[in-house]
């Protein structure tokens, strides 16, 4: 694959456990050299040993990853010319030493043999930074309000329009739920609709909860588009 100028790299990484790790190594072949690029996680410390010919990436936002169903997704943008011609994934423990990394891949040395815990998913390359698309409204309707075995519950219909260059890259629209009392990052998952509208039936209401808030999370072909904490919400008023 021809890799010019700016390109945007994604991947999906499943949520580590212990203390694994795990991150992406590039080879690129351009007219004169051969280049790696090692994409690694937020904040993660790397002992690259004076490695000239392996440039080291961290995501977009190095302080946070965006984490959708138990999947973390990394972001990174590469400035880059030349021929992609291998990806290879690594998993580790704590800090990685990228001069032991490359003798494994590049020389074949066989490598210490211990038990870790992660999982790669989707990959998605591009060179359109531009996701090709724009919510214009996200409304609300059709509120009621009851009560299934002493709890009380809300119903409602949420719609949307979107302005679309290329619509078929959008695969579908993921609901999300918070309360006032929702710690950031915990929200709940509703479910996921594939036209542009969506039916909440008797969402349990969380006793003294004063306003419900729902998020509209765009997926396309190359991944979640749109972080929650910046994607368009509505909000209604516990009566």
């Amino acid at each position: 694959m021809e890799l010019t100028s700016y390109v945007d790299f994604s991947c999906f990484q499943a949520r580590c456990q212990r203390d694994s790790r795990l991150s992406l190594l590039l080879k690129i072949n351009d007219k004169k050299d051969v280049v790696y690029v090692l994409l690694v996680g937020p904040n993660e410390e790397v002992n690259h040993c004076e490695l000239s010919n392996i440039n080291i990436l961290c995501p977009n936002n190095n302080n946070t990853e965006n984490e959708v169903l138990g999947w973390r997704l990394r972001e990174y943008k590469l400035e880059v010319n030349g021929k992609l011609t291998r990806i290879s994934s690594i998993s580790y423990f704590g800090k990685l030493n990228a001069k032991t990394m490359f003798d494994i891949i590049e020389c074949g040395d066989s490598p210490e043999i211990c038990a870790y815990d992660a999982c790669l998913g989707h990959i998605a390359i591009s060179n359109d930074a531009n996701n090709g698309f724009n919510i214009l409204t996200f409304e609300c309707s059709g509120v009621s309000w009851g009560e299934v075995i002493g709890n009380r519950v809300v119903s409602l219909k949420l719609d949307w329009t979107v302005e679309s260059l290329n619509e078929a890259k959008i695969v579908n629209y993921r609901i999300y739920v918070a309360t006032d009392a929702t710690i950031d990052g915990e929200f709940e998952h509703l479910g996921v609709a594939m036209v542009k509208s969506f039916y909440v039936s008797e969402l349990p209401v969380p006793e003294g909860t004063r306003t419900l808030t729902f998020y509209l999370q765009v997926s396309c072909v190359r991944g979640v588009s749109t972080k929650l904490a910046n994607a368009p919400c509505v909000t209604i008023q516990i009566p």
